[in-house]
């Protein structure tokens, strides 16, 4: 399996900075990795820097040390200009120079190679080259590079599987024991191949760097838009609350359907002006009357009720006066008109609200009561939506057993992480498949995960994705179904080691959420990650979590990680805003800081000169 190379272009220039000039360096060296066989790459956007050596240096620092990059391939800034200071910016902050690498390009480039001063490093778990700034040269130089790309990460990374492989050598050997089966397992599940071959070689740091929530956030969204196809399905009146339209209602008839009295009173002839009618019936809402007025009459009628043949306007009862009744039946008479009423006064015309075959509900809007009710007014039975995606839930460990296992066994624990997804998830209108409960074994995990990806449009796992001997779900993921891991760690408490994962499973793009198996990091990180996901997939445009700005009733201590810390929110506080206090205790295994919890508070990652955050500042907050 190629090696996952999460790559940063850098491009120095500074008319391309000032759009002077169209970069052509950028987008030409995007499209050499994402060409490349050699390995598998995952492309951040293209920066662009001017040639200014604080500005490239706080350039390469962003990607080598906040996203953390496997490759930062350098374009520009490596000649004899007077701007040109690229290897200056760069060569100050290498761990370690790769001298080799720079001599082969050079050697390989002659005699062009004369004019560059580029050098070529590492920082960190970083490969950083400099290439010059045209487009010619970035591909002569990429291709010299290009075979030695992924076996170079793979010993920054440590991973002693292929580094062993890489030198003709033979891996310390691993046994999973257990029959092959499932979908392009093969031999593969017999010799089961693992990124830490026993133990003993396991990592002892994460090959993945940790991205920032926002840009892991980007990553899962745009996974989204690149699926194929969007499912629209055909869903009754009934089943359609919190659905999003797929395409442009029209109604079937118009509202009101007749010419309609805005008012209690009695239709009359306008021309006839002031004075006595004779009362010739009622019409009342849902009467099919066929009375018809005549000079000098009326007909009584109540709100809503259709306006009689003749009749051009409705005078409300407060305007007359009783001239006389019937003694038996107490039926009015004649009645007098004591204003005089305008043509089509306090009558709603037909379709004067909507008009048959207009647009009642656009495309993209998510459908609430109010919106039913208007669809059901006009005739609309059933409406085109986005489809949900089908959603699998599995959790994995050996430690999880079903919540109603009595007596529970010494070592065991129930699965809340279950629950408390499954639920989160129907709150939010998505269903979900239970996949059951996978043990820390590789066969019982790549059956489990293959009946998963075939099932599920998105499979979400609790556990199996930290630094534990029996943490296998990545390398499963990549070794057995050749997926792809977008991001295995994110900046985040809690919720560090969650992971996001695409794959390609029988022709279509599955995707793949490992959320941590600590019921809150769980939690947290659905939130905050798989949902705004699932309703991106089902068609809404507002898809992300609401955030409100609300004062902390207390000092709150920093984490050097940014952090998500539960909270409830008064709302009541007597001031024009709310007020947020943290759930106490915010250890990631304690399912009590969330229970009770409204909202997540947005939290700084501790600085030097900010250890806390004070009561009474204002804080972002999530509401859940």
């Amino acid at each position: 399996m190629s090696a996952w190379v999460r790559c940063g272009i850098l491009v120095v220039s500074d008319r391309c900075y000032r759009r002077e000039a169209v970069d052509e360096s950028g987008p030409c060296l995007a499209q050499l990795l994402r060409s490349t066989k050699k390995f598998t790459t995952d492309i951040l956007p293209v920066e662009c820097v001017e040639d200014d050596r604080e500005k490239i240096t706080a350039a390469v620092l962003k990607f080598t040390d906040t996203i953390g990059v496997d490759l930062l391939i350098t374009s520009g800034g490596t000649g004899f200009g007077v701007r040109d200071c690229t290897p200056e910016a760069v060569g100050p902050i290498l761990d370690r120079q790769a001298h080799g690498m720079m001599a082969a390009i050079n050697q390989q480039t002659y005699p062009n190679s004369i004019m560059s001063r580029g050098l070529c490093g590492t920082r960190k778990n970083t490969l950083i080259v400099n290439f010059p700034g045209s487009p010619k040269a970035c591909s002569e130089c990429f291709a010299i590079i290009e075979p030695k790309i992924s076996h170079i990460i793979d010993l920054l990374r440590n991973s002693v599987t292929k580094i062993a492989k890489a030198h003709h050598e033979k891996p310390p050997s691993c046994s999973c024991g257990g029959d092959s089966t499932g979908h392009g397992a093969g031999d593969a599940l017999k010799n089961f191949p693992q990124a830490q071959p026993g133990v003993a070689f396991r990592h002892r740091k994460s090959p993945f760097p940790v991205t920032p929530v926002q840009e892991a956030q980007r990553m899962t969204f745009e996974q989204v838009e690149s699926l194929s196809t969007t499912r629209v399905g055909t869903i009754k009146l009934a089943e359609g609350l919190d659905r999003i339209l797929a395409e442009d209602v029209r109604a079937v008839d118009a509202l009101p359907p007749f010419r309609a009295s805005i008012k209690d009173g009695y239709a009359v002839k306008s021309a006839d002006g002031e004075g006595e009618r004779r009362v010739l019936g009622q019409s009342h809402a849902g009467s099919e009357s066929e009375t018809k007025l005549e000079r000098d009459t009326c007909v009584r009628i109540t709100t809503g009720a259709p306006v009689p043949d003749g009749a051009d306007a409705v005078v409300q009862v407060e305007d007359t006066e009783l001239v006389s009744h019937d003694q038996q039946t107490g039926e009015e008479l004649i009645i007098r008109i004591l204003k005089a009423p305008k043509p089509n006064q306090d009558i709603r015309p037909i379709g004067s609200d909507i008009q048959p075959g207009s647009v009642v509900a656009s495309k993209g809007t998510k459908i609430n009561p109010a919106c039913l009710g208007v669809l059901a007014t006009c005739g609309i039975t059933q409406m085109k939506v986005f489809a949900h995606p089908v959603v699998g839930l599995l959790s994995t460990g050996d430690e999880i057993v079903v919540p109603e296992t009595s007596p529970l066994p010494h070592g065991k624990i129930r699965d809340s992480n279950k629950t408390v997804l499954t639920m989160t998830l129907k709150k939010n209108g998505f269903s979900v498949t239970d996949l059951g409960i996978a043990k820390d074994d590789a066969n019982a995990l790549t059956s489990a995960l293959e009946n998963a990806l075939e099932n599920c449009d998105v499979v979400i796992l609790t556990g199996g994705v930290s630094m534990g001997e029996k943490d296998l779900v990545k390398s499963i993921l990549v070794s057995v179904f050749g997926g792809t891991i977008h991001f295995g760690r994110v900046f985040m408490k809690p919720g560090l080691p969650t992971t996001f994962a695409t794959v390609d499973f029988n022709g279509k793009k599955k995707l793949v959420f490992g959320l941590p198996g600590n019921p809150v990091s769980a939690t947290v990180t659905c939130n905050l990650f798989v949902l705004p996901c699932l309703r991106k997939m089902a068609g809404f445009t507002d898809y992300m979590y609401t955030v409100v700005k609300a004062e902390l009733k207390e000092r709150i201590n920093l984490d050097p990680r940014p952090e998500y810390h539960r909270g409830v929110i008064e709302w009541n506080s007597g001031k024009n805003w709310p007020v947020v206090a943290s759930t106490g205790n915010q250890i990631s295994s304690r399912l009590l800081s969330i229970s009770g919890a409204h909202v997540l508070l947005c939290l700084p990652a501790k600085r030097d000169s900010e250890a806390t955050i004070s009561a009474g500042e204002m804080v972002d907050t999530i509401i859940l």
